[in-house]
């Protein structure tokens, strides 16, 4: 056999699959099956150090209502004045979408599997008795306090108003996330429906 490093190229051959392959196949590698077999495809993210993580989970159509105090510090930036949005305030939440993340829906919560940088998102549509009220919401991420408040002023009494807002965050495999809520007066909420996403950027 010829030592292959002085072969000139009109001496070499194609490795296996490229004489079969079209123009379709361009970004595509020559990756082995086992017992000396290989194809030539595409590789998954796994198999080039990638991995994938999100989740949504929410609730629709709910008119189950809770009691809101006056918040003490009328910026609503005050964690203290803060309810959890858990099953008691807004039940019959599911999951829609959860690939390397489970959801708690006793506290309606989403837990990551992996760690690394996350976007946290949200939306929800919200009604109080009380016109002019200012409403906040917050996120805790494993019982400790995201650093971002989103606020909104419901400007008519039992109208729906959009409530959305997002942060990305590090987070670490099994610290659960969660929204909380809290309003300048007191009054009747109902969160009619809302939304919670978790989408894994960079994993660390």
């Amino acid at each position: 056999m010829p030592d292959h490093r002085i072969l000139v190229s009109s001496e070499t051959h194609e490795p296996k699959h490229i004489t079969n392959s079209t123009g379709a196949d361009a970004g595509k590698v020559i990756t082995p099956l086992g017992g000396g077999a290989s194809e030539l495809r595409s590789l998954t993210p796994a198999e080039v150090g990638i991995r994938i993580a999100y989740g949504e989970a929410g609730a629709d159509a709910n008119t189950t209502s809770f009691s809101s105090a006056a918040s003490a510090d009328a910026t609503l930036y005050s964690t203290a004045d803060y309810l959890a949005l858990n099953s008691i305030r807004v039940p019959g939440s599911a999951a829609d979408e959860l690939f390397n993340v489970t959801y708690d829906a006793i506290n309606n919560t989403l837990t990551p599997a992996i760690s690394g940088a996350y976007s946290i998102s949200f939306w929800m549509n919200v009604t109080t008795n009380i016109a002019d009220n200012l409403t906040g919401v917050k996120a805790k991420v494993n019982g400790g306090w995201a650093n971002f408040t989103i606020k909104n002023q419901v400007k008519d009494a039992n109208r729906a108003q959009n409530i959305s807002g997002s942060i990305i965050k590090q987070l670490t495999a099994g610290e659960p996330v969660a929204l909380y809520f809290a309003t300048e007066k007191a009054g009747t909420v109902v969160v009619q429906g809302f939304r919670l996403d978790l989408a894994l950027i960079r994993e660390v």
